[in-house]
Formats: C-alpha cells, sequence, structure tokens
C-alpha cells in the first residue's frame, strides 16, 4: 500500500472489512449488529448537532477486558471522531488533524482485590484510570516531504501532535483522578520505506 492510498475512496473490499468489524464488536458487546449500528447513527446525529463531520471517520471501539489474578472485568465503549484536512504546497502536503474521543465503562464493572495492602494505593487507583469515563482532544500537523533513498521514493513526514484528557468519572473506587487531566505533547520525522 503506497502513501496515497490511504487518500483513497474505500472500495467494497474495505466497506466489507468494516462490516466485519461491526460483527465482531457486536458480538463482543452482546448485542446485534443493527444495535450496534443504531448506536453508531446515533452518535452520529448527536454529534452532527455540534459540527460537521465524516461519518467515514468515526470509530465506535468496544473492549472487553478480564483479568483472573485480579478478579476483574469490565468492559469499555470509545468513540473516536476526527476531521482531517490537507494541503498540497508543491510536491509537499500538508496535513492537519482535530479529533476527540469519548470512552466509558459499559455495564457495571467488577472489582475485586486479592491483595489487601495495595488495595487503596495501587490496585484501586489502576481499576479507576482503566475504568474512568474520560473525554480527550487531540491535534496534528504534518508535513509529508517526498524523498528518495537508496534511489527509492519514499516519505518523510516532519509532525507535531498534542492530546489531553480529561477524567470525568464518578469515582466509584478511588478519587485519585478526581478532575485530573493527562496531556501528552510529542514532535519527530518518520521516514516510510
Amino acid at each position: 500500500m503506497g502513501f496515497m492510498d490511504i487518500f483513497k475512496k474505500k472500495g467494497s473490499g474495505d466497506v466489507a472489512k468494516d462490516r466485519l468489524k461491526l460483527l465482531l464488536v457486536s458480538d463482543r458487546a452482546d448485542c446485534s449488529p443493527d444495535v450496534m449500528m443504531a448506536i453508531k447513527n446515533d452518535i452520529i446525529q448527536v454529534i452532527s448537532k455540534y459540527m460537521e463531520i465524516d461519518a467515514e471517520g468515526l470509530d465506535i471501539q468496544i473492549t472487553q477486558t478480564e483479568s483472573e489474578v485480579y478478579k476483574q472485568k469490565y468492559t469499555l465503549a470509545n468513540v473516536l471522531a476526527e476531521g482531517l484536512k490537507y494541503w498540497q504546497l508543491s510536491r509537499l502536503r500538508l496535513t492537519t488533524a482535530l479529533g476527540g474521543s469519548y470512552t466509558m465503562p459499559l455495564g457495571d464493572p467488577e472489582f475485586a482485590s486479592v491483595r489487601g495492602k495495595l488495595l487503596e494505593n495501587y490496585t484501586a487507583p489502576v481499576f479507576e484510570y482503566a475504568t474512568a469515563k474520560a473525554a480527550q482532544v487531540h491535534g496534528r500537523l504534518a508535513l509529508d516531504i517526498p524523498v528518495s533513498l537508496w534511489n527509492t521514493p519514499t516519505w518523510m513526514t516532519v509532525y507535531a501532535q498534542a492530546a489531553c484528557r480529561f477524567y470525568n468519572g464518578d469515582n466509584k473506587y478511588s478519587s485519585l483522578y478526581d478532575g485530573k487531566s493527562h496531556t501528552t505533547a510529542d514532535f519527530g520525522i518518520r521516514i516510510i520505506l
């Protein structure tokens, strides 16, 4: 797959892969594909009230986690939306991305601790972090530069990105993350061979 293939319209094979993913997610969440599609459509409608989005750019992930050692089990839903804008500057390509996500537990997480001493300082805060409701905003700026390495055409990308995650859960297990946020920023150079 070449660099420019990323920007092509989805073919029937890609649409089939997306449908298969939807079936797998719905199986994990114990609900039908129709219910999953209805949830996705509802989320698209709500987000569309506030901003213009590409429905294809919306991703819904449902993850189930179970730990026999710590006797913990939870299911999370993560809704991601991202908008991209591209500018062609001679042979260079500038890409900007702005997006957000919301993570929430589905159902009631099952929490237990097998180590009493670690409960307050480690096990409960880690479980709270893993199952907390959280909203995230992220942005990315990238400049793609065509280069030739060893007589092979390739791309070098110079990028900067930042993300901020805000915890807004009910603090059932630990108040350590109450009102907290987590911000990351990085920049670098990537070469695609």
